[in-house]
């Protein structure tokens, strides 16, 4: 209930960072499609939003157990990742500016390594300590913990590019995002 939580109350900040648009009587409708960029901003932050509680609720759902040390990994990855919603008020700012735009990119490519790399050590220790369920199909659950530990390259492959072509480092994140999308089925279970 307590991550749930966060997820809402962070999906909700994110969405007071669309403001009505300011102008003159008459205007209204022009003045909605200009700010088409911070509508694209917002539904990407929501993806982002979406697959971070995604994987958190699958994470749960092959868990068997936990100890104090996967909570404190959990709190932290968290930490990082409910800044979501201030990276893309960065990131929506600064749309209109090549310069503060790769510098947004930067930021989100940083915030999101951090809590990956927290995804992937709590991972790493929870098959470790074998805190996982029983009876989880081997194949699947291996493709899925393979995914888990390795995502967070995607992000630290975007800051890398953000030297190098600039606004376009944002793919990777985006790929990783709509991947978040897909269904995640462990056969002989229901989707998570």
């Amino acid at each position: 209930a307590f991550i749930d939580g966060l997820y809402a109350i962070a999906a909700t900040l994110l969405v007071l960072e669309l403001r009505p648009p300011q102008g003159q009587a008459g205007t209204l409708g022009d003045a909605l499609l200009d700010q088409w960029p911070t509508y694209l901003v917002y539904v990407f932050g929501f993806v982002q939003m979406f697959g971070g509680w995604a994987a958190s609720r699958r994470l749960g759902a092959m868990l068997a157990r936990a100890d104090h040390y996967v909570l404190l990994m959990t709190m932290l990855a968290l930490m990082s990742f409910v800044l979501t919603p201030f990276t893309f008020a960065v990131l929506g700012d600064a749309v209109h500016d090549r310069a503060d735009f790769v510098a947004g990119v930067r930021l989100l490519s940083i915030v999101l390594t951090i809590s990956l790399v927290g995804l992937a050590a709590n991972m790493m220790y929870i098959r470790r300590r074998g805190y996982f369920r029983e009876g989880l199909h081997s194949e699947a659950f291996e493709r899925a913990y393979f995914a888990s530990v390795t995502v967070w390259v995607l992000p630290l492959v975007a800051l890398g590019l953000s030297y190098l072509i600039g606004p376009w480092a944002l793919v990777p994140i985006v790929v990783m995002a709509l991947l978040s999308l897909l269904p995640f089925d462990l056969p002989g279970d229901e989707t998570i």
